[in-house]
């Protein structure tokens, strides 16, 4: 609707400035006609200004319409070469303008400031990344020498299994994330108390401790649900002191997923900052980092359009989750994509 209201404005000037120019053209000529009272002569002097101010009225009109699209070229290349901070000059001219030309600069520097904050956030992930990965290739490195030199333990295998469990859930989360990234999303209609069921089977949990209040249906990408879950469960059972519940209930048109742990719980600070990748196990303090587990499981709510959930428990422990609307097939409230979302 919006984009048909600018073009229709656009046909509105573009109508009101050639009719200006050949009603003024009409005028002219009539009253040239007049005056040199069929003099061939008289007449074509007396047009001659007729097509020059036509003629510099056409020229006029034509750079008007050539400078936006000359601009966004000359910023197209600028990007394209690698200037990502190039951004179109017409917003100093006209700031508040609301025409067709103004709507398009504003919506490609837009584009422009999405595309560089994305790559700058990929390079500061691919610093991150590089950086966690040390740790663990350091001390796979040190089991190595100690089995050559047949100083190796017992435990030596097991700690070396371990490590490379840690590097396959970051490299597993990474992964996750390149999918959200291409938006490569398989969605179809699933149980989320199932989900709970089989994320607590493949962390080595008794079902036990799965906590269900009525039906859950939701719609989703199974693989990328199970990732947030097990991602949930691992921080619990990391960082959290141990996975007391994970909950699964339907309230107020949402479905809540929610692990339940019994760690410290948060510092004053805002919880949300824990969903930023590798933010700081607790708030505020240095004792570790969180990795991309809980960056991940934002994304993939939000691409579920749902959101996350953090919250202090009394008197320790922190319920950590997501929502997601509920799904139900018979209702057909469904956007213009073709999903629901119930956080717009």
């Amino acid at each position: 609707m919006r984009r048909r209201r600018i073009r229709h404005r656009l046909q509105r000037r573009l109508f009101r400035w050639f009719g200006l120019a050949i009603v003024a053209s009409a005028l002219v000529v009539l009253m040239a006609l007049r005056f040199t009272s069929g003099n061939k002569t008289a007449l074509a002097l007396a047009l001659l200004p007729v097509l020059g101010v036509v003629w510099g009225a056409s020229g006029v009109i034509a750079r008007r319409l050539a400078r936006p699209a000359v601009e966004l070229a000359r910023v197209a290349n600028e990007l394209g070469a690698g200037n990502l901070a190039a951004r179109t000059a017409l917003g100093r001219c006209r700031p508040s303008g609301d025409d067709e030309f103004d709507v398009m600069h504003r919506a490609f520097d837009g584009m422009a400031e999405r595309i560089e904050g994305q790559l700058r956030a990929q390079k500061e992930l691919l610093a991150a990344v590089s950086h966690e990965l040390r740790t663990p290739l350091s001390r796979i490195r040190l089991l190595v020498e100690l089995g050559r030199d047949g100083a190796a333990s017992s435990t030596t295998f097991d700690e070396l299994e371990r490590e490379v469990v840690e590097i396959d859930a970051l490299v597993g989360d990474l992964l996750a994330s390149s999918r959200l990234d291409f938006h490569a999303l398989t969605k179809r209609s699933l149980d989320a108390a199932d989900l709970g069921r089989r994320a607590l089977d493949r962390a080595g949990l008794a079902a036990s401790r799965l906590v269900v209040d009525g039906s859950a249906p939701i719609e989703g990408d199974e693989g990328l649900l199970l990732r947030a879950l097990a991602n949930l469960l691992r921080n619990a059972e990391e960082h959290g002191d141990g996975l007391v519940r994970l909950s699964v209930m339907r309230v107020d048109g949402v479905v809540q997923i929610l692990a339940e742990d019994a760690g410290p719980g948060f510092s004053e600070d805002d919880p949300r900052v824990l969903f930023e990748p590798f933010a700081q196990a607790v708030p505020g303090s240095t004792n570790g980092t969180l990795g991309l587990g809980l960056a991940l499981v934002k994304r993939i709510a939000e691409a579920h359009g749902g959101r996350v959930v953090a919250e202090s428990t009394t008197p320790r422990g922190a319920r950590v989750g997501f929502e997601l609307p509920f799904h139900d097939d018979d209702r057909g409230e469904r956007g213009p994509d073709g999903t629901t979302d119930h956080f717009a």
